[in-house]
């Protein structure tokens, strides 16, 4: 029998965890003459500090980049290592928070969620990471449907 795709196991993931890809960038395509090409630039300007921590706990811990005081620092550092290396990929997730309502419905919506950046070098891994960071968000709310639906079994 043949095996599934491993990218479609993790895109099926992403559907059962409810989470989205809002901006995928290859570092080492979006740097030209050390900086950021527009639009990224603008739109990693506006969550620097995020996009910084997702370096350095996506495997980039380098005194250059905890050091970065701007995006255009941040850049001229990652280009030195894409002019060596491949840099990676920083890919920003969405995923709506999840809410276990008074009858215990478990449900959600776009509109209250959660985003956060992350980093990898490849991008099979970078989609592990966010797919993690999904599926514990998601285990969470599960938790509280079961504690609370056994909390209102008890209470009868």
């Amino acid at each position: 029998m043949p095996q599934p795709d491993r990218h479609a196991r993790i895109h099926h993931r992403f559907f059962v965890n409810s989470v989205r890809l809002e901006e995928i960038i290859h570092i080492d395509a979006a740097i030209c003459d050390n900086l950021f090409i527009d639009p990224v630039r603008s739109r990693l300007h506006t969550e620097f500090d995020e996009v910084r921590e997702a370096l350095i706990h996506g495997g980039l811990p380098l005194r250059s980049v905890r050091t970065a005081a701007s995006v255009d620092d941040l850049a001229a550092s990652l280009a030195r290592i894409a002019w060596r290396f491949e840099a990676g990929f920083l890919v920003k997730a969405r995923q709506p928070y999840f809410i276990v309502d008074s009858e215990g419905m478990f449900g959600y919506s776009w509109e209250l969620s959660r985003t956060r950046w992350f980093f990898a070098r490849a991008y099979e891994p970078v989609l592990e990471r966010v797919d993690q960071w999904a599926s514990a968000n998601h285990a969470e709310a599960r938790t509280r449907l079961v504690d609370g639906h056994v909390g209102s079994a008890q209470k009868s």
